[in-house]
């Protein structure tokens, strides 16, 4: 039986950076309010992974601190990766 070994550099693969660009949208004033009087969501869109996160908003003044609840998520995971573009 014949037995090669095979090499492979490691170099030329990218490190994956999953939180380099995240991009986030917030919606109109939806027609019908949920049940918990919600009236608007904010998307965060992780665009290396395509991970969504959707986050309901009783009013729209509250998109800065859904903001800065996801970036404070975004820091504690375990990786250590930082949000670059948003």
């Amino acid at each position: 039986m014949l037995q090669q070994k095979y090499k492979v550099s490691l170099s030329n693969y990218k490190d994956i950076n999953y939180l380099e660009k995240v991009s986030s949208n917030i919606s109109r004033p939806i027609l019908l309010k949920t049940w918990d009087k919600f009236k608007y969501f904010i998307t965060f869109l992780n665009k290396r992974t395509c991970f969504l996160e959707v986050i309901l908003l009783r009013l729209k003044s509250k998109a800065l601190q859904a903001f800065k609840d996801f970036k404070t998520k975004a820091k504690n995971n375990p990786s250590n990766k930082r949000i670059r573009t948003f």
